[in-house]
């Protein structure tokens, strides 16, 4: 129904943020993942490469890798912290 009134891109934005988060989930629940640096470099490298592919304007790019970046890092939150993996501190 809401599929009428979305734009596709946004469709393929959302659907592929819900893939992620669940793909990074059961990564982390299988042990792949040892880092959360990690955790955020495989994030940041899907999101690249999925929003090259849909050939945007550089500036449209930049504000839905941000989006993307943010969603992603807040619905993971929980994971992260219950599944204890470690932190590289700077």
């Amino acid at each position: 129904m809401i599929e009428k009134y979305m734009d596709p891109i946004e469709q393929r934005v959302i659907q592929f943020s819900y893939q992620l988060i669940q793909d990074i989930q059961i990564k982390v629940k299988r042990n792949s993942f040892f880092y959360q640096n990690q955790v955020e470099k495989y994030m940041k490298k899907r999101i690249k490469v999925f929003l090259s592919n849909l050939q945007l304007k550089p500036a449209l790019e930049r504000v839905y890798y941000y989006q993307l970046q943010y969603f992603v890092k807040q619905k993971l939150s929980f994971t992260l912290e219950n599944n204890r993996l470690f932190k590289c501190l700077n």
